[in-house]
């Protein structure tokens, strides 16, 4: 960060207390290492002429952490909304964890627990993918440093409340739900009302949603 008295290390070292939860402090700051921001700052070091044994930076980039963060978080949501809304097929399921794990509403919740303040980029402001990846990675440090009861609660209180404007957690997973529902199957708020006054056409419709 560009901000005067900006102390990186401290601001490591308060985010967990901050989010009330318990990280080794290098898991944490591995978390927020992307490999772009590596291969820059190598490549600024290569153009000052500094020695090649030199150049190479004793950082360890996120990638791993992310892919567990990933992982976890598509399963622990899987099994929570299989839990919530037992009536509702694989697809939704599906559709709401493709949904709540995308780059929106990642980057989104991310953003909200000052996450992207934080991140080592190559570019900023941090690109989506890179804020996404280094979110993941978070949550894969919080389950190596905390075990995965605590991560999961993690994962499924900071995802949904964040993303739901309810004040609770039963209305934010139902905005949430009413959201990825709507763009999993094409309906958007200002859609069209179904012409009931074409009955025909309207079974063909029918008919052809049935049949894909």
């Amino acid at each position: 960060s560009e901000k005067p008295n900006w102390d990186y290390h401290a601001e490591i070292q308060a985010f967990g207390p901050r989010l009330q939860e318990t990280f080794s402090l290098d898991l944490l700051k591995t978390a927020f290492v992307n490999s772009c921001y590596i291969k820059s700052e190598e490549a600024k070091r290569q153009k000052l002429g500094i020695e090649k044994e030199a150049v190479l930076l004793n950082l360890k980039c996120n990638q791993e952490l992310a892919e567990q963060g990933k992982s976890f978080s598509q399963t622990c949501l899987t099994k929570f909304l299989e839990d919530e809304y037992p009536n509702l097929p694989t697809e939704g399921i599906k559709g709401l964890v493709d949904f709540l794990t995308g780059e929106e509403v990642i980057c989104h919740v991310a953003r909200n627990l000052a996450v992207e303040q934080l991140t080592l980029s190559a570019e900023f402001p941090v690109p989506l993918p890179v804020l996404q990846r280094t979110f993941f990675a978070v949550i894969g440090a919080l389950l190596q440093s905390s075990g995965p009861e605590r991560t999961a609660l993690f994962v499924r209180d900071k995802k949904l409340i964040a993303e739901g404007p309810g004040e609770t957690i039963l209305v934010a997973e139902e905005e949430a739900a009413r959201v990825a529902l709507r763009k999993l199957y094409g309906f958007t708020e200002n859609r069209r009302p179904w012409d009931y006054s074409k009955p025909e056409e309207n079974l063909r419709a029918q008919k052809t949603i049935s049949a894909s």
